[in-house]
């Protein structure tokens, strides 16, 4: 007796979700369990590609890995910073008890204590606040880090880079860490200028399968964040 292709496929599509209905539900909320079950059942193949792309809760086992090597050295950072005389009342201060549950989850989840010392400003003009971080880089004595989803080589990018360009002619440590999937379209004019002036940039989670640095690809470093020597940082 002779299979159709038909047949095959049919087959194939109810085994798909029969074997949904016991991997699916598993560690989901209800909601994202009924969403990913209802296009299984719609669209098997099609659905099946979508949850192996897509659909695993876990970060990949390098990726993990780094997690916990770096929660550790903060921890240790910390507990350094809490036996030195001068940095020891700005580390983890006392905190309103309403506070306590988020402080400590926080600090459970990466490491880091609460900090004291600190004072916040809101800029809420865009191109303002480029022009503010454009000073501070110029003001910079020690090391910038800029970490960013895009970084275009264009007309609120261009100023920036060119910022970290005069600073690395100083000899002010220059860092740059950018998205991988977010700067496809903007890397190229960025590297090139950033490299010429020696200053090191790192694409965060590529998007290269089969890359052991590769994730999710809907996972992405959408993060903003200038650090200038310890002083100021735009978030």
């Amino acid at each position: 007796m002779q299979w159709s292709w038909l047949t095959i496929l049919g087959g194939l599509s109810y085994l798909i979700g029969i074997l949904a209905l016991f991997v699916i539900p598993t560690n989901r909320k209800p909601s994202e369990a009924t969403a990913w079950l209802l296009l299984i059942f719609a669209a098997p193949f099609l659905g099946v590609i979508l949850f192996l792309l897509l659909g695993s809760p876990k970060l990949s086992k390098w990726r993990r890995d780094e997690q916990r090597a770096m929660n550790e050295r903060i921890k240790e950072f910390a507990e350094e910073a809490e036996q030195t005389p001068e940095l020891a009342p700005i580390v983890d201060p006392p905190i309103p008890v309403q506070y306590e549950p988020h402080v400590n989850l926080i600090a459970q989840l990466t490491g880091m204590p609460s900090m004291a010392g600190n004072t916040v400003e809101l800029l809420p003009d865009y191109i303002g606040a480029v022009e503010r971080i454009v000073q501070d880089i110029d003001a910079a004595k020690r090391f910038v880090h800029v970490e960013y989803f895009m970084f275009a080589n264009d007309k609120i990018g261009a100023p920036v880079i060119d910022a970290l360009v005069r600073a690395r002619q100083r000899g002010v440590v220059c860092r740059v860490l950018i998205d991988h999937l977010g700067n496809l379209a903007y890397h190229e004019p960025v590297l090139k200028r950033l490299h010429a002036a020696g200053i090191p940039v790192h694409q965060m989670l590529p998007t290269r399968p089969f890359d052991n640095q590769c994730n999710r690809i809907d996972l992405r470093k959408h993060r903003k964040i200038i650090v200038v020597y310890r002083m100021v940082v735009f978030t």
